[in-house]
């Protein structure tokens, strides 16, 4: 119930379609999404929590990319 209800979303759907092509840092999703930070947050950590992104520390930067079961609901 968790990927449907991370997947109901329009703004959380444009995040995945995002990173599908390659993992992208919070401050480059935000250039697309042009939201406010808080708000960016809140839609990844249910992204993350249902599983579909990973986020991956390097440096002061989380980069975030599509896990296995992301790229089985984007396409």
């Amino acid at each position: 119930s968790r990927i449907h209800h991370a997947l109901s979303d329009p703004l959380r759907l444009t995040i995945l379609y995002l990173i599908k092509d390659q993992p992208l840092c919070v401050c480059v999703i935000n250039r697309f999404m042009r939201l406010a930070g808080s708000k960016l947050s809140y839609h990844l950590n249910i992204l993350k929590e249902s599983g579909l992104i990973e986020g991956e520390y390097r440096g002061n930067w989380i980069i975030y990319s599509l896990t296995g079961t992301g790229r089985e609901y984007v396409r």
